[in-house]
């Protein structure tokens, strides 16, 4: 027989198990977003965007 706050604590416990599966997915997808935005910036002086200058106005 199993008493009512176990089974609070078994919900509890299953609910974070089934969220694990979409945050896990989330983490890793915006890990690889994150380096190939990185890369894609700062990859070298002439291609990378992050080095680019404000044009002088006259």
């Amino acid at each position: 027989m199993i008493t009512i706050p176990d089974l609070i604590t078994l919900i509890g416990y299953y609910i974070k198990k089934i969220l694990d599966y979409p945050l896990r997915f989330m983490e890793s997808f915006g890990s690889w977003m994150h380096v190939y935005a990185w890369n894609k910036r700062w990859r070298n002086r002439t291609k990378g965007t992050g080095y680019a200058k404000k044009p002088k106005v006259y």
